[in-house]
């Protein structure tokens, strides 16, 4: 099943915490020690496995939170004109949000005869609060959002930039990283000290332009499903990391 069901009372509490007094947008939590900042080529980004080096992925776009399974609608998904063949280079989706309806885009990829997650990004009904330009959203009103997703190492970059989302129900973004094995630092081992990145310094990192500091986004782990889930306000570029 593509979605983890025993972590929804989870991600409600998540919109529930984000709340603030009002709508309007909020930066995406960050740490003000410089300690806990990197510099863009000192982040470790989690590479995919070679094991998952002939899979491809896979787009599904929903109107409901709901797993993935068929039937699914990809009529408003726009295509790849050269979808990538296996789990490397960048894969791209872009899809339709409506302010007043749910929409939820998902990214998997088919391994072994099982659908497994990358990427799943929700825009509840009332997530889109404010345009680039400043104008707000009202009813009715659409944006296109576009998701390129690295499949060399596990980063995405969301556009347009400047959309901000409300501070009530914000979007979610979810970003599993099974897919780069059990071997973390890539030493040709699986060890204690895999299991200790993953335990205490793994994360989800946030990047606002392509040549400034890693930080670390307030997100939620779940070590059982390989999983990193945040409230998003705002888009800029996003990995998993240490």
């Amino acid at each position: 099943m593509f979605w983890p069901t025993r972590l929804k009372p989870l991600l409600s509490m998540c919109l529930i915490t984000a709340c603030t007094d009002g709508i309007g947008p909020s930066p995406v939590v960050q740490s003000s020690d410089p300690e806990t900042s990197r510099g863009s080529l000192e982040l470790n980004i989690l590479g995919v496995s070679r094991e998952y080096a002939n899979t491809p992925p896979q787009a599904c776009l929903r109107v409901e939170f709901e797993a993935w399974a068929a039937p699914c609608s990809r009529a408003e998904i726009v295509p790849n004109l050269a979808p990538p063949l296996e789990l490397s280079g960048t894969f791209q989706a872009g899809f339709w949000a409506v302010r007043g309806q749910d929409r939820v885009l998902q990214i998997g990829y088919e391994y072994d005869g099982a659908m497994y997650p990358l990427l799943e990004f929700q825009v509840p009904s009332a997530a889109l609060y404010e345009r680039p330009d400043g104008t707000r959203f009202s009813d009715g009103d659409s944006v296109l959002i576009d998701v390129s997703l690295d499949l060399t190492r596990l980063s995405a970059t969301f556009e347009p930039s400047g959309l901000r989302f409300s501070n009530e129900d914000p979007a979610i973004f979810m970003f599993w990283y099974d897919a780069a094995g059990e071997d973390l630092n890539g030493d040709g081992t699986t060890d204690d000290v895999d299991a200790e990145i993953e335990d205490t310094l793994l994360g989800l990192w946030t990047q606002q332009l392509g040549d400034s500091p890693w930080v670390p986004v307030g997100a939620e782990q779940s070590s059982s499903e390989d999983l990193f889930y945040a409230s998003i306000y705002h888009f800029t570029n996003y990995a998993v990391g240490w």
